[in-house]
Formats: structure tokens, C-alpha cells, sequence
């Protein structure tokens, strides 16, 4: 079995940030930008994650809160937060190995 050929989600939530702030601020090469929002906001929905999952991404890749803050206001240690936020990413990495998977045929 060769090894897949895809962006770590982590990698990708941190892209989805500078792309988005590429969109929101410039009008050149937006469709292409705004194309790769598009799929990874597929990719977070069809992953299923729970509200708590969307609040760390949110707050975490979004807003750029550290996990300890996050921790504060949702009261749960910041150990917590980043299990949650590792389990979005895995659920989120599983969607584009589906995806792949898809488009090779298999």
C-alpha cells in the first residue's frame, strides 16, 4: 500500500485561515482561494463534528485563542480542549482519505 498523498488537516484548518483573510482582503486569484474554502467547509461538515468540536476549531483556528483559554471559558482543563481538537482533526482527515480514496476508484 503506498502512503496517501494529502494535506494533514491540521495544515489545512491553518491554510483555511490565511486563505480566508487572502479572500476577504484581495481581489486577485480569489475564485481558486475561495474554491479551497469551499471544499474544506464541505469537508468539516460531512466530518460530523459536535458543537464542542466546532467551537475549539472556531475558536482555536479562527479567533487564534490559545487551548488554555479555551479551556477557561468552556471550564474543562486545557488537556481536554486538545483531545477534542485532536478528534475534530482525525474526523476531518478522514473525510479527504475518503475523498481520495473516491477518486482513485477504490
Amino acid at each position: 500500500m503506498s502512503p496517501t498523498h494529502y494535506t494533514p488537516a491540521k495544515v489545512q484548518l491553518k491554510a483555511y485561515i490565511r486563505k480566508r483573510a487572502f479572500v476577504e482582503s484581495t481581489s486577485s486569484n480569489w475564485q481558486s482561494a475561495a474554491d479551497d474554502l469551499l471544499v474544506l467547509e464541505q469537508a468539516i461538515e460531512e466530518a460530523r463534528l459536535t458543537k464542542r468540536q466546532l467551537y475549539i476549531i472556531e475558536k482555536y483556528c479562527l479567533d487564534e485563542w490559545l487551548q488554555h483559554e479555551i479551556a477557561y471559558e468552556l471550564h474543562v482543563s486545557q488537556p481536554s480542549v486538545s483531545r477534542a481538537y485532536n478528534r475534530a482533526v482525525a474526523k476531518i482527515q478522514a473525510v479527504f482519505r475518503k475523498w481520495e480514496k473516491m477518486e482513485r476508484g477504490l
